[in-house]
């Protein structure tokens, strides 16, 4: 049952196949665990049938955190970031690096809702009709 103000949330179901396909595309550094996306994707995809364990667990839980809200006890640990300074000259910018794990059942979750969220955002999104939309103008300029 969704909480006073909270939207009803959507059935879903993401399956050990979506974990595996989105995870081959995941970059990032490390958050405060210190397990980067290079590792998760070992972990998750060459390592047997401790591999299939792991992405069936994950997408347990990513299928799970679909179905209900949690409690900030239960979830802090998934959402902590380390934070990192860039030198912009002048002054400094603040950045917040997640887990990758929080990364990949992101992913996995807007992978599986995405014809719903182009729906859901029409024209005030302007990207959200667009394969990779903002993901792909990022990776051009760091070609730049």
């Amino acid at each position: 049952m969704p909480r006073e103000g909270l939207p009803t949330l959507t059935p879903l179901l993401i399956t050990e196949e979506d974990i595996a396909a989105v995870v081959h595309h995941l970059q990032g550094s490390a958050g405060p665990s210190e397990f980067d996306s290079t590792q998760l994707c070992t972990a998750v995809l060459s390592l047997g049938r401790e591999s299939r364990e792991l992405r069936e667990e994950l997408a347990n839980l990513a299928t799970e955190m679909g179905r209900r809200v949690f409690e900030w006890d239960q979830v802090k640990a998934l959402m902590a970031c380390r934070l990192v300074v860039l030198d912009k000259c002048p002054g400094v910018h603040p950045v917040g690096i997640g887990e990758a794990i929080r990364r990949l059942l992101g992913k996995a979750v807007m992978k599986e809702t995405r014809e719903e969220l182009q729906e859901a955002c029409r024209a005030d999104q302007l990207c959200s009709g667009l394969m990779e939309g903002l993901e792909r103008g990022i990776h051009a300029v760091r070609e730049l």
